[in-house]
């Protein structure tokens, strides 16, 4: 009886042994899946992935970018201002057209002594805009600068006499900048009389700087009056690209330096589209367009201008 009962014993606690065997393995397989369940949903909400090379490449790349922008958008810490001088102006009137319907203070110099020259500086100013005189002057290329050019062989009465013929003929001018005169703008004499006329009549000479010899910074100073100079050709490549480029260098220009010369030509029919789809730099460079009223600082006098040269 003894030997049953322990059998039975035996049997109960191997039964117990058993059951807490399999409980313990239950709970042990419940807690290992738990924590899984709950990594993953912290996985979803947000990923702890390791950058790689190129990750950070691509991050660095978005910086630098970001860091440009902020910078040239942030150039100056006021308004910059944009002059845009149109030359040539009195061939025709037809290519004036485009440029009077753009609403912004461009800046018209017209030729003297050409067919239409009255009849162009009057739409000019009927549309509200400014008028310069476009003065012909003596290239050191020999080609022709047109009617009432001013010559490098005339004594300085001669040139008093021209230079103001051309200013009574157009009395709205209220500024005048050289057409072609390459070889004029390097002769320090004929500068002065030049000069002179202009400064006795309250017009602004701006230089369009066809040269890098240029002696009318040093006549400036001499007769104490304010040196302005042309920064940027916008058309000496005539495709719209070029033309764009040449344009928003001279808005970060402006950005930089408070204001920036521009020199275009009436017959460069893409600068019309560029200048009016030019919205959207102005804003982010703070810089607008102006008349020659706001042209009241002189630019800098410097010893190099490595500026690029042409029409003469």
């Amino acid at each position: 009886m003894a030997s049953k009962k322990r059998n039975r014993t035996y049997i109960l606690l191997s039964v117990v042994i058993v059951s807490l065997i399999i409980l313990l393995l239950v709970i042990e397989g419940h807690n290992t899946q738990e924590p899984d369940t709950e990594s993953a949903v912290e996985s979803d909400a947000e990923p702890n992935i390791e950058p790689t090379a190129e990750t950070h490449k691509e991050i660095n790349t978005s910086t630098e970018k970001s860091t440009e922008k902020s910078t040239e958008s942030g150039l100056s810490k006021r308004a910059g201002r944009l002059f845009i001088i149109i030359d040539d102006v009195g061939y025709n009137t037809s290519q004036l057209k485009p440029f009077l319907k753009l609403d912004y203070p461009v800046i018209f110099s017209v030729l003297p002594g050409l067919t239409h020259t009255r009849e162009a500086a009057e739409k000019i100013t009927a549309n509200g805009k400014e008028v310069m005189l476009h003065l012909p002057m003596e290239a050191k290329n020999g080609e022709d600068p047109g009617p009432g050019a001013v010559y490098a062989d005339m004594d300085k009465s001669a040139i008093e006499t021209i230079v103001g013929k051309h200013f009574d003929e157009l009395p709205e001018a209220k500024a005048v900048n050289n057409h072609m005169g390459s070889l004029i703008t390097e002769d320090p004499e004929i500068m002065e009389v030049i000069l002179e006329v202009a400064k006795a009549r309250n017009i602004v000479y701006i230089d369009s700087l066809t040269t890098p010899k240029s002696a009318v910074p040093a006549v400036s100073k001499k007769l104490n009056i304010p040196y302005y100079s042309r920064d940027i050709f916008l058309d000496n490549k005539k495709d719209k690209a070029s033309i764009a480029e040449a344009y928003y260098n001279g808005i970060k220009t402006a950005s930089r330096e408070g204001k920036a010369i521009l020199i275009g030509h009436i017959g460069s029919a893409a600068l019309t589209e560029v200048i009016r789809e030019s919205d959207p730099l102005l804003e982010e460079f703070d810089v607008e367009i102006a008349g020659l009223e706001n042209l009241v600082e002189p630019p800098s006098l410097k010893k190099e201008d490595t500026r690029e040269r042409t029409w003469h």
